[in-house]
């Protein structure tokens, strides 16, 4: 038999398996004081938040896991009665049909809350709708244990409802805030007048939903669609939500689009540019032109004057030659324009000889019957 020793005594306890939750086919241990307990890890490992952080730490090499033997098992720091009860919920023999006290579900909402056992504090709290508690007790408890608080409403206006006000053990079990704010919901509602004009100091004047009403305003609850919403944003965004299955819950996204191939360039229309259109690219300067251009063509001076004054000025061959010619060529007649022209007939420049241009004569140039009048 394993021994435990106690932290703060010398003495030695035995240490004990207990009845109904040493499970022979269990792979996790956990003790309790000095009372073993061997389950399934299968149930903590999916319905628990605390539990699976706790599992998956890996061992070091050629260290057992934690919690597979006796020797490694999980210290809790609770009695074993309240262990067992809270192990009633996997193991309870009659399934879906949960039927204990009020008390016993108390504790097993507490350690659901602790360990972070979701869907076993919904169950606890469906099931404590159906029990008779008083308000002050149920209100106690859901705010110790963060229950939803839309499961209050009914309870906040029942206390707001009565003729009596909060006595001082109620007040120190409800806490200071919820108090007072019972308080101010009470002066709200016995502050609206009777049909006859009274006020009554110990009735509440208002029907029961504008009460309900008055009470969400004044402890600030949202609505349960709202409260969904900002739950599963927040379990999204750290992923720590679970759904009934033990599976995280996320939002369902949005259908994603298949994507288009965009069109190639020959699909697009040619549309005529508005704009100003571009100069054409520079064209390569052919080699043969740049050489061309590159050769500088000798410079001619048209007039060269003579170094010595006394001396004609000399021209360039080409002037000359064309000095000469003017020398040469013979000097045109003047016409006489003292007669007018005949009519039909058009006088023509003659040279020296009396030619005109076309080499005819002009006494031998046809008249208008085609002959000539020589």
């Amino acid at each position: 038999m394993a021994t435990h020793k106690r932290n703060n005594s010398d003495t030695f306890r035995a240490l004990s398996r207990h009845e109904n939750y040493y499970l022979s086919g269990g792979d996790l241990f956990f003790l309790a004081e000095a009372i073993h307990f061997r389950v399934h890890r299968y149930f903590f490992e999916r319905e628990s938040l605390f539990f699976q952080r706790q599992l998956q730490v890996p061992a070091s090499p050629g260290a057992v896991a934690r919690g597979s033997t006796e020797g490694t098992a999980i210290i809790l720091e609770e009695h074993p009665d309240d262990f067992a009860k809270f192990l009633w919920v996997f193991y309870n023999p009659r399934y879906s049909l949960y039927d204990t006290s009020v008390d016993n579900w108390k504790v097993i909402l507490r350690l659901a809350h602790k360990w972070d056992f979701l869907e076993i504090k919904n169950l606890v709290v469906r099931e404590l709708e159906k029990l008779e508690m008083a308000d002050v007790d149920r209100i106690a408890t859901y705010q110790n244990h963060a229950v939803d608080k839309n499961y209050l409403i009914p309870r906040y206006a029942a206390l707001c409802e009565r003729e009596q006000p909060l006595t001082l053990e109620e007040g120190t079990q409800l806490g200071m805030a919820t108090t007072l704010m019972i308080a101010r919901a009470r002066e709200y509602a016995r502050s609206n007048p009777a049909a006859d004009g009274s006020r009554s100091p110990t009735t509440a004047g208002i029907r029961e939903d504008e009460m309900h009403g008055l009470v969400r305003l004044l402890f600030e609850i949202q609505p349960p669609a709202q409260a969904n919403d900002q739950a599963n944003t927040t379990a999204s965004g750290t992923g720590s939500g679970t759904s009934a299955g033990g599976s995280a819950t996320r939002p369902p996204r949005p259908p994603q689009k298949e994507p288009t191939v965009p069109p190639t360039p020959t699909d697009k229309p040619l549309k005529p540019s508005t704009g100003p259109t571009a100069p054409p690219p520079d064209k390569p300067e052919d080699p043969k032109k740049r050489k061309k251009t590159n050769q500088l063509e000798p410079l001619v001076t048209t007039k060269t004057t003579s170094p010595d004054p006394k001396l004609p000025p000399v021209s360039s061959p080409k002037e000359a030659k064309t000095q000469e010619s003017q020398k040469t060529a013979p000097e045109k007649p003047l016409v006489d324009i003292g007669e007018p022209a005949s009519l039909g007939t058009t006088q023509e420049p003659k040279d020296a000889n009396g030619m005109t241009k076309d080499g005819i004569n002009g006494s031998d140039k046809p008249n208008q019957n085609g002959t000539t009048s020589n």
